[in-house]
């Protein structure tokens, strides 16, 4: 808009053309101050305005909510004899609904002789600004009645949005019956619409079957089923709808913006999902990213575990402790930390101690913020040399000097390291 301002500033004698094109122009950019300051500029330098110039004008009104300025401005289309113009007309309706006038919207509406599927789509969405519902359906019906024009979507959105404050899903189906009928393809914001009635009217299961046939989803569709799933009790079906829509939105930035991802987006992608405590997912995601993440990433994941820990001490909530398996001669060894059940736990601290100072002679120093516990430096650096993997490890090469198998596990949420010793070692 700077660079046509620009231009227009060079014409030396701008005609009500160039005015409408800079007015509409302002307007489609949410300029609107701007609009209506070039349309007093037009009536100073004596420009005739004509019917293209005044529903652009009465829409900048309608959405700054400036009753007075258009109320003024209506006296201008009476001056300048537009006032049985079916687009000033349409565009009158529309202003007056939106600022609250709806006498004033429905008086005009029944005066006029002539009136257009753009007509009945301004009173209609007058009435629903207003939260008339049960009028916006009547107005729908009598529009049907007349037969002369087949309600375009900005009506059935209207039409939808009542049945959903209404709490009518039997009207709605009906209104999607219509629209199935009567355009080829609904856009998002028809179908979003559509999504909003279902599961605000108690139809979750069609909400959903809608919502999961979606080419294309706004953050609203994703708001609404997000909601409602969480509403009826279904938060681990939320937490993917939630999941997905990040993807989205980052596929989006990466293949329709062609924005190559950094290591920050990545990080924080990692934040979101560990603030609702998708952190399996965001873990995920770390392993497919196409460049190593930093300490940043990590440190974004770790945060979502303590949050989480922080979380469950607050509900006063107990965790499985985790433990360590070691497979010895066909026989599973179990540790926890801090685990002195076993006869030969002596010899495993003795280790531990030995090998802990031959790791601080090497220079070794132990990441304490590693361990997400309440407790002090001390007890963090007891906990940590004791670990139940540190003691499964000591007793497997207590076991045998050979090679050892590590293997991986989860068991009941617990991250579990199996290590195993093939039963022909002593």
């Amino acid at each position: 808009m700077e660079y046509a301002c620009s231009i227009f500033r060079q014409i030396e004698d701008p005609g009500s053309f160039e005015y409408n094109t800079m007015i509409r122009g302002n307007v489609n950019n949410m300029n609107l101050e701007e609009a209506l300051l070039l349309y007093v500029e037009m009536l100073e330098r004596g420009i005739e305005s004509d019917n293209f110039t005044y529903p652009f004008v009465f829409k900048a009104c309608s959405l700054l909510g400036a009753l007075k300025e258009g109320v003024q401005i209506h006296g201008h289309v009476f001056k300048a004899g537009l006032e049985g113009d079916t687009l000033v007309q349409n565009s009158l309706i529309n202003m007056y609904g939106k600022c609250g006038e709806i006498k004033h919207a429905h008086a005009l509406f029944e005066q006029m002789d002539e009136r257009s599927v753009a007509s009945w789509s301004a009173i209609i969405g007058s009435h629903a600004s207003v939260e008339m519902w049960q009028e916006c359906l009547m107005l729908l019906g009598d529009m049907s009645s007349e037969g002369r024009h087949r309600a375009e979507d900005s009506i059935l959105v209207s039409a939808l949005s009542a049945c959903t404050h209404l709490g009518s899903p039997i009207l709605g189906r009906c209104i999607h019956g219509i629209l199935l009928r009567s355009i080829s393809e609904l856009n998002v914001v028809v179908k979003t619409s559509l999504l909003d009635m279902y599961v605000k009217c108690g139809c979750l299961e069609k909400g959903l079957c809608v919502f999961q046939n979606m080419a294309e989803r706004n953050r609203f569709s994703y708001t609404v089923i997000i909601a409602e799933l969480a509403i009826h009790g279904r938060g681990r079906e939320a937490l993917r709808v939630f999941s997905t829509s990040l993807e989205e939105d980052f596929n989006r930035m990466r293949f329709e913006h062609k924005i190559k991802p950094t290591v920050q987006h990545y990080g924080c992608m990692v934040d979101l999902m560990g603030r609702v405590g998708m952190l399996s997912e965001a873990y995920d995601l770390i392993k497919r990213m196409p460049i190593k993440p930093n300490d940043v990433v990590w440190r974004s994941l770790l945060s979502g575990l303590t949050r989480i820990k922080t979380e469950m001490a607050e509900k006063h909530l107990v965790q499985t402790p985790g433990f360590s398996l070691v497979e010895a001669n066909r026989k599973v060894y179990k540790f926890v930390s801090q685990d002195k059940s076993k006869p030969q736990c002596e010899t495993i601290y003795d280790m531990i101690h030995q090998m802990e100072w031959q790791l601080k002679f090497e220079g070794y120093t132990p990441d304490m913020s590693q361990v997400l516990l309440d407790v002090d430096e001390e007890e963090k650096r007891e906990r940590l040399k004791y670990h139940s993997q540190k003691l499964a490890i000591v007793f497997a090469l207590i076991r045998t000097s050979r090679d050892l198998l590590y293997e991986y596990q989860e068991i009941l949420g617990c991250v579990v390291i199996v290590i195993r010793i093939p039963s022909s070692f002593p």
